[in-house]
């Protein structure tokens, strides 16, 4: 039959390996756009949790262990947000009751020259969560990113190591032991005082209690990992789990750990409908 003729049977099916074609080629269509949305294992195009719209009514036969699992997923978020919120009241909290370093502690080279290994005795500043306190950065001409330290406080711990050991002079006879004995008495104040405010502001719980959300949501994520989603309900709740979980730690993160189960969720689905995608 030639081409002319074929083209003017209308009601001519087609023939089984044309079928079975376009079955491949729409396959392929969708495999390509699904790797690429997922390329390095990002669910960033799954937006936050919040974007996602809630998961309709599981219907048999999906997992009913992923459809508890599922159920999860809004109370932990919640809780995650909250817990994030909190620690950072505590954190303000914190700075504002934490006591300015005081002027001697400050540690400036050549400032003090008579005071012999004293430079050994200090620590870079810190904020109240332990991360060093620093000037902004900047990169210069060659394109290179210049990082300036921050200023260097002297501890009363590696002080009071320096005199045990033996390096650093303390007598009370001399100008240096007396210096050194003034710096220690007045390390341990300031480090005394600004423990207790960090405590006072509840900025060591409230990050206990963060941790403790993002482990939460870590092991929710895990949990839907080891799941078979059979339906497009299920596929949706990996897709909300996979969303909160980056919302926690980092959209890659969550990519590593859920986009293989979500892309496993969706391939199965397509071949439960019989090997079609929608092509647009």
């Amino acid at each position: 039959m030639s081409t002319t003729e074929r083209a003017s049977r209308p009601n001519d099916p087609a023939r089984p390996d044309d079928a079975a074609s376009g079955r491949l080629a729409s396959r392929r269509t969708f495999l390509g756009r699904a790797a690429g949305a997922l390329a390095g294992a990002s669910v960033a195009g799954l937006g936050t949790a919040a974007a996602v719209p809630a998961a309709s009514s599981p219907v048999t036969p999906e997992d009913p262990a992923l459809v508890a699992l599922g159920e999860k997923v809004g109370p932990a978020l919640d809780a995650f947000r909250a817990a994030k919120a909190a620690k950072a009241e505590a954190r303000a909290r914190a700075e504002a009751l934490c006591p300015a370093v005081p002027a001697d502690l400050v540690h400036q080279d050549g400032r003090q020259p008579f005071v012999l290994n004293l430079h050994a005795c200090v620590r870079e500043e810190v904020d109240v969560e332990g991360q060093p306190v620093r000037p902004p950065g900047w990169r210069d001409a060659s394109g290179r990113w210049e990082q300036p330290r921050g200023r260097s406080i002297y501890a009363a711990g590696y002080i009071e190591e320096a005199i045990e050991e033996g390096w650093l002079a303390a007598s009370p006879r001399s100008r240096q032991g007396r210096h050194v004995r003034h710096l220690l008495a007045l390390a341990e104040q300031h480090e005394s005082a600004r423990a207790a405010a960090i405590e006072m502001s509840g900025l060591p719980a409230a990050k206990e209690a963060l941790r403790a959300a993002e482990r939460d949501l870590e092991a929710l994520a895990q949990n839907v990992r080891d799941t078979e989603a059979a339906t497009p309900a299920g596929v949706l709740i990996i897709a909300r789990v996979a969303a909160a979980f980056g919302e926690a730690t980092h959209p890659a993160t969550a990519g590593v750990v859920l986009g293989p189960a979500l892309v496993g969720a969706v391939l199965r689905v397509i071949d439960a409908k019989g090997g079609g995608a929608a092509d647009a």
